[in-house]
Parts: C-alpha cells; sequence; structure tokens
C-alpha cells in the first residue's frame, strides 16, 4: 500500500513538472516562430531593397559584389545579405524564447547553446573571411612571383594561401575558444 502511494506521488510530481514546462515550451516556440516568420521577412524586404538599388545603378559591378567575388564566394550580395539577417532574426527569437524559460538544467543547457550561436557565426566570418584574403594573398604572390620570372610561383602561391587560411582558422577556433594558446604559438 504504502509503495503504490509513493508511485501516485511521483508520477504525480512528474505531471506537475511536465505541466510547468508547456507554457514556457510554448513562448520558446512562439517566439522561434516569430523569429523564423521576422526573418523571412526581413530577408526579403532586404533582398528586394538591393535588388532595387542594382537596378536603378544599371549594369556596373558594385564593389560589394567584386569583394565577394575575390573572396571566391559565387553568391550575390543580396543573398549573402538576406541570409545573414534571416539568421540574425532567428538567434534573437532563440535568446528571447530561451529567457522565457523556467530555471532549470534545461534553461541553462539551452541558454549556453543560444550564447554559442554568435561565437560560432563570427569563428564562420572569420574563416570565410579568412579564405576571401587567402585568395587575394595567393593571386597577388602568383602574379607577383610570375612577373619576377621566379620558377617557384605556384608553389610560392600556394605556401601564402595556406598560411593566411591557417591563421585565419586558428583566429576562428581561438574565437571559439577552442586551443586559446594557438595564436600564441
Amino acid at each position: 500500500k504504502d509503495l503504490g502511494l509513493q508511485i501516485t506521488l511521483a508520477f504525480e510530481r512528474l505531471l506537475d513538472a511536465f505541466l510547468s514546462v508547456v507554457p514556457a515550451a510554448l513562448v520558446l516556440l512562439t517566439a522561434t516562430l516569430v523569429g523564423v516568420l521576422t526573418g523571412l521577412l526581413l530577408r526579403t524586404l532586404l533582398r528586394l531593397a538591393l535588388r532595387l538599388r542594382r537596378k536603378a545603378r544599371g549594369d556596373e559591378p558594385s564593389s560589394s559584389r567584386q569583394i565577394l567575388r575575390a573572396a571566391g564566394l559565387k553568391a550575390d550580395p543580396e543573398r549573402v545579405v538576406g541570409t545573414v539577417s534571416f539568421w540574425t532574426a532567428v538567434v534573437v527569437a532563440l535568446a528571447v524564447g530561451v529567457n522565457a524559460l523556467e530555471p532549470g538544467a534545461l534553461r541553462d543547457v539551452l541558454s549556453e547553446a543560444v550564447a554559442f550561436l554568435p561565437r560560432l557565426l563570427g569563428a564562420v566570418l572569420l574563416a570565410i573571411v579568412g579564405l576571401g584574403v587567402g585568395a587575394l594573398v595567393r593571386r597577388s604572390v602568383l602574379l607577383g612571383a610570375v612577373n619576377a620570372g621566379l620558377p617557384w610561383a605556384r608553389a610560392g602561391a600556394r605556401a601564402a594561401y595556406v598560411l593566411v587560411v591557417t591563421s585565419f582558422v586558428a583566429a576562428a577556433l581561438d574565437h571559439l575558444g577552442v586551443g586559446r594558446s594557438i595564436l600564441v604559438a
């Protein structure tokens, strides 16, 4: 009889705990949905504005397009801006939604995951910039070495590219908190 009562009380506590999380989970879900919808709207508006600006300027190539091409990215600036704005809105909405959760392990884990996202996005941005700078350095070294008639032009250009990209990847890892001593070494 005592065991049955304990089991019943345990299930009641479990049900109470579950029911206390449901409203906060609904707030998190609603905030995420609002973030996605806001991100889609923001992405659409920014893409439209940039396309209208490009049409108003005519056929002259934009500097942002040239920078993206030099960095080795084939995407249009409209697409890059739209994607960044979408994911920014989603991350902000997730941060708001996670703050609505009741204190506890779930909130702590989700808070840490959401807090990690900006660092992750920053590290990805560092890596992408590193690829772009590496491509520019590779072209510059290759052109300079070829014009100087050096036999090691391609190898030197590749070595310069690897050195620059490695430095930026190390900075990205340091930004993530992985291998903090890499830059010192």
